[in-house]
């Protein structure tokens, strides 16, 4: 839904394809875990790391050493793919945040770069792994995920609650699509659940990084706390890269 704005129809196509995408992804996962649930034991379910990769080995190790290695092979690069491609989709989403920002005035304009070849924002890219890198430098990529899927669950809550909120305060505002108010609900219950639990299990690091994420509070209104002052420092036309 953050490329709604560079998708055609996106009335009718964002729609299904979260429909359709979320109907896959929930199929997949559940028969992934019925069948991590049958093949191992309840120890080795607790004990193993790469579940995926010892589910292979053990599954075809009935027919000898190298069928067993095959498997472990195949579910490996099966997990690979997996997440090469959510990693991919994450890149393409949140790189349009800081980009759609600079657009919007809230950020500086010369992240709206945009590389004609491509017709990608390059430096918004350029800016999420610029952080990305800051943030795992001084930790580990473990600590990096755990916290960095607490956060975003954070605050994806607060994009959620926006949804049946903003259809309270601005009814008459135009929409592209609309969705039924059940499903940022129960998405915004379903963060709550995310959220909660990993503070209460890790509370510190978790306090850290919220305080971290509000340094860019006082950022947003230095730049964008008055029309003078965003279109002064910022502009709200995206600048074009010709390579």
């Amino acid at each position: 839904n953050m490329m709604a704005g560079e998708i055609k129809n996106p009335a009718k196509n964002v729609p299904s394809a979260l429909v359709i995408s979320q109907i896959m992804l929930i199929s997949v996962y559940l028969l992934a875990n019925i069948a991590y649930c049958s093949i191992l034991t309840l120890e080795e379910l607790y004990n193993v790391d790469a579940i995926a990769i010892f589910v292979g080995r053990k599954m075809l190790a009935r027919y000898g050493e190298t069928w067993s290695r095959v498997g472990e092979v195949f579910f490996g690069l099966s997990v690979v793919v997996s997440t090469y491609g959510s990693l991919s989709s994450s890149l393409m989403g949140s790189s349009r945040l800081p980009f759609i920002a600079a657009q919007d005035g809230m950020f500086p304009k010369c992240v709206g770069l945009i590389q004609t070849k491509t017709g990608t924002p390059i430096v918004g890219l350029l800016y999420i792994g610029v952080t990305a890198f800051a943030c795992v430098w001084p930790s580990n990529i473990t600590n990096l995920i755990a916290y960095v899927g607490f956060l975003s669950w954070f605050w994806w809550g607060l994009c959620f609650l926006a949804v049946p909120v903003l259809r309270w305060k601005l009814p008459c505002m135009p929409r592209k699509f609309k969705v039924n108010l059940v499903i940022p609900v129960v998405a915004v219950l379903s963060t709550v659940y995310l959220v909660i639990g990993p503070f209460f299990v890790n509370p510190l690091p978790c306090l850290g990084w919220i305080a971290v994420t509000l340094i860019g509070v006082p950022i947003y209104y230095g730049f964008a706390d008055d029309d003078n002052t965003c279109n002064k420092w910022m502009g709200n036309q995206p600048i074009i890269i010709n390579h």
